[in-house]
């Protein structure tokens, strides 16, 4: 009995985060349940989930894209975290209608140790990034940067995008270039940068007050539409894998 209702919770937590409602968890106690085969399957329980389970299996399973190798999620560099960061970054322009200079994602965001090659499916999107987090575009001036790629420093390396580089030094940043240019402290820059690093997670708290432009769009989202517009056109998805963040011991 026990497997079942575990199976309906979490069958009801997947449609609920493909709804399109603003319902938000207020609270949350944790816990821990084995669930082994000791446990029979209910079959008034089995009957009642089938056609969810059957539709939501549909949506899960559909293919958006073909992978052309195994990415990886490592610090302070990797394929995967190229790989989404640079998405992320290609469809802000498309959104944003002007161009980003970079994008970024922090590296506990990525929920998953990587993506295999060969076929993506919504599934894995939702494994990948199961939090609805909305990307936000934020005009931030140079000394802002250097706050943001300090904290991404600190933290010992985050997701970046084509556009933004620089050298972790004594868990400070270093050498800091956007779009082959040093750094400009007085220049303002455009960001794309999930809401909850917007907002002032993960200790980026001076984010808060720069001027924004809201896409919309979660996340994970962002990256299903790009991969399903790709995979529609053929292309098969490769990461670059730069070293945008280096090291100096």
């Amino acid at each position: 009995m026990k497997k079942q209702v575990i199976f309906l919770s979490i069958l009801c937590t997947v449609l609920w985060s493909c709804s399109s409602s603003k319902t938000y968890i207020s609270d949350l106690d944790p816990g821990t349940t084995e669930v082994g085969t000791a446990y029979a399957e209910d079959a008034a329980i089995a009957q009642l989930i089938a056609p969810y389970k059957k539709e939501v299996s549909a949506q899960m399973n559909e293919v958006i894209g073909t992978l052309e190798k195994k990415l990886s999620k490592r610090r302070p560099n990797s394929n995967l975290g190229n790989w989404f960061a640079d998405v992320l970054k290609d469809e802000a322009e498309v959104i944003y209608t002007s161009k980003v200079d970079f994008a970024l994602q922090n590296y506990g965001g990525i929920r998953i140790p990587g993506l295999s090659a060969g076929e993506i499916t919504v599934g894995n999107i939702f494994e990948l990034m199961p939090f609805d987090n909305k990307l936000l575009i934020l005009e931030c001036d140079g000394g802002t940067i250097k706050k943001l790629t300090d904290r991404i420093a600190e933290k010992g390396g985050w997701p970046l995008s084509d556009g933004l580089s620089f050298t972790i030094v004594e868990q400070h940043s270093e050498d800091v270039m956007i779009n082959g240019e040093p750094l400009d402290l007085q220049a303002t820059y455009v960001a794309a940068i999930p809401d909850y690093i917007a907002n002032g997670g993960d200790n980026c708290e001076f984010l808060e007050g720069m001027k924004r432009f809201d896409t919309e769009m979660y996340v994970r989202d962002i990256v299903i539409t790009h991969l399903r517009k790709e995979y529609a056109e053929g292309v098969v998805q490769a990461a670059n894998t730069a070293k945008r963040i280096k090291t100096k011991q």
